[in-house]
């Protein structure tokens, strides 16, 4: 039994060591595959082994203290479930899962599971930690641990998230932010028909002497 924790033990250290490969997020493409999306306070934390007795979850309970999306009814109280914790001498880690410290508020984009519990979609770049920083309030995404692969060439350049004003956050979920003002185009002229060169006229001669 020994030599079993020490072996889980060894694997939980390697898998921490590497990034997990990630298809990388925008807040849209994130605000598509969440069932909710919301503003809260991390709670109280536990981690249990499943009934296999194979993997490590950790469940955290969450205070929710916005809906971002404001289109639905949300519990006040809300419990996720992610794999990876510590059980007695045990650990298990998922590279790039987020790490939630109690007090702590985050933006989480949160997808539905069993027995009313949450997973949080695409790793750690679902949830963005609220933080202050002087007059504004900022979500900053939390990406350690993580390994991008690149998209099609057109989108090479959105290759992860970036920090951003809470408020421009709620815009962007709610489809009201702001669109560059369109410049209309220019009235198109006439084309001006081409004239016909006129070939230029003599002068008229003037008459000369006269002949006796």
């Amino acid at each position: 039994m020994r030599f079993g924790l020490l072996l889980a033990s060894m694997l939980g250290f390697v898998s921490a060591a590497e990034a997990s490969l990630v298809v990388p997020h925008t807040v849209e493409s994130l605000n598509e595959e969440a069932d909710l999306v919301v503003r809260g306070r991390i709670g109280r934390a536990w981690s249990q082994w499943d009934e296999a007795h194979r993997r490590i979850w950790t469940y955290t309970e969450v205070e929710v203290l916005e809906d971002l999306r404001g289109t639905q009814t949300v519990p006040e109280l809300l419990t996720l479930q992610m794999v990876g914790g510590t059980v007695g001498e045990v650990s298990m880690r998922v590279s790039g899962s987020p790490v939630l410290a109690s007090g702590e508020e985050f933006v989480l984009f949160l997808r539905a599971g069993p027995s009313r519990r949450y997973g949080i979609v695409g790793l750690s770049q679902g949830a963005l930690r609220v933080q202050r920083e002087a007059d504004l309030v900022v979500a900053v995404p939390l990406l350690e641990g993580l390994a991008f692969v690149p998209l099609r060439a057109e989108q090479l350049g959105q290759t992860r998230l970036v920090p951003m004003a809470l408020a421009a956050l709620r815009q962007a979920l709610d489809g009201t932010a702001e669109q560059p003002p369109t410049v209309p185009a220019a009235p198109s002229v006439p084309a001006v028909p081409s004239v016909p060169a006129v070939p230029p006229v003599a002068p008229p001669k003037s008459p000369g002497p006269s002949e006796p």
